[in-house]
């Protein structure tokens, strides 16, 4: 189980975020998710993250 929690202000990117996770675990809070995910699962939402949001790593 990894637990997903974020804090961002830009309220596009925040919805953005919240839509991407939402496909791959359970929101437990306003902006926490609860994701039942293998390693490969795992890497693949990091990847989606980091190209959604243009993220460097």
């Amino acid at each position: 189980m990894f637990l997903e929690s974020y804090d961002i202000l830009c309220e596009k990117r925040r919805k953005r975020v919240a839509n991407l996770l939402s496909g791959y675990g359970q929101r437990v809070q306003y902006s926490v998710f609860k994701c039942y995910l293998t390693t490969e699962k795992y890497q693949d939402l990091r990847r989606w993250l980091r190209k959604k949001l243009k993220l460097r790593r």
